[in-house]
């Protein structure tokens, strides 16, 4: 009877994760998600200057239609958009993670598939 070989499935320590993406490589990261962040907040149909933007998110109480626009509706959804974007990346990770596939995607489990499914039968309901 012979056996297969194992592999080995343990996942990258933090030390290596380091040594993959340099200092600079995550400033950079920030600088770009920050700058996107506010640029999301003050770009819109109502252009607000990134000045008046910074001054509303730290503090600044001025009861104007800027403030309710930034606070109400722009920050929420930009929020939002943050966490969606970095659950799929999260899930994308995982997915190539799990099975040893630089190049996976969802149509590799069926995940695709089921949404369809899922899709189809919310708009039956």
């Amino acid at each position: 009877m012979t056996t297969l070989p194992t592999r080995n499935l343990s996942f990258p320590s933090m030390t290596a994760l380091k040594r993959r993406i340099p200092p600079l490589g995550i400033s950079l990261i920030l600088l770009s998600l920050v700058t996107g962040l506010l640029l999301s907040l003050a770009l819109g149909a109502v252009d607000i200057p990134l000045r008046e933007v910074v001054d509303i998110l730290f503090g600044s109480d001025t009861g104007s239609a800027a403030e309710r626009i930034v606070r109400n509706a722009r920050l929420p959804r930009a929020l939002c958009a943050m966490l969606v974007g970095t659950n799929l990346a999260i899930s994308g990770v995982l997915l190539q993670g799990v099975t040893r596939n630089p190049l996976a995607d969802p149509h590799l489990i069926g995940v695709t598939a089921g949404a369809g499914v899922a899709a189809t039968i919310a708009l039956a309901a």
